[in-house]
């Protein structure tokens, strides 16, 4: 096939894994995500959305709907560049989700959800944020006891917990050329969100595998084996 899952399939990998839902109901889901089939990637992110408490359905039309209002910023040398308004909300609700119950994090959660807040690149400036959301990520990857913690931190410090985080995601797998610690200090948006992206992406992508999911093997069409499944890009 091509890897992706339509209407009538999805329909049907949901009904056997337990999710009751009509066939009309994904209809209207993916027709809201202006999409009509789903990737590997997106059918397994909504089941790990199902399994770790999400709201069902409804959560399926997040997961694959296209960006839609773009913000316009303006950043050194004049030059022009747009962000999604519904990554940002997106991503600021996944980290007040997983960091609600960080101490250190309390300073500056729960981030603003709304389309007119920056907070999320506002307050990823000294970088707490960005390195409890990779040892979410990834359990352990930054000593603890490495990161400033300081209500009030000077840029020195900030730049030694940025430093940390982007030695930390580089080390997990994220991709952080071109971006400095002194780029998240100054809460560049369009570098803020690719990183915040890759490392959440890892995160999901961490809890998913046929041990934990066993019903992925649904995906396989006829002819294939455990190989081609295993082989299928994350």
């Amino acid at each position: 096939g091509d890897a992706t899952i339509d209407a009538r399939e999805l329909t049907a990998i949901l009904t056997k894994i337990g999710e009751h839902v009509s066939a009309a109901d994904v209809s209207k889901y993916l027709a809201e995500a202006d999409t009509h089939k789903v990737s590997f990637s997106e059918f397994a992110t909504y089941v790990n959305t199902i399994r770790t408490g999400g709201s069902g359905t409804a959560s399926l039309a997040s997961i694959v709907k296209k960006a839609g209002g773009m913000l316009k910023v303006e950043g050194s040398g004049g030059a022009t560049h747009t962000f999604s308004q519904e990554e940002k909300i997106a991503f600021s609700e996944h980290i007040n989700q997983c960091l609600a119950g960080d101490a250190v994090c309390a300073r500056h959660l729960p981030l603003p959800t709304d389309e007119e807040s920056m907070a999320l690149f506002e307050r990823a400036n000294d970088g707490l944020i960005m390195c409890k959301l990779i040892n979410m990520a990834v359990p352990d990857t930054i000593d603890d006891r490495a990161i400033n913690k300081k209500d009030s931190m000077n840029v020195y410090q900030k730049t030694e917990n940025q430093n940390l985080a982007l030695n930390a995601a580089k080390a997990i797998g994220c991709q952080v050329v071109n971006i400095g610690a002194q780029d998240l200090i100054e809460g560049r948006p369009i570098l803020i969100l690719g990183l915040v992206w890759q490392i959440i992406k890892i995160q999901l992508m961490s809890q998913i595998s046929l041990k934990n999911f066993p019903e992925l093997i649904l995906l396989l069409h006829d002819g294939e084996d455990m190989g081609s499944l295993l082989k299928l890009p994350p």
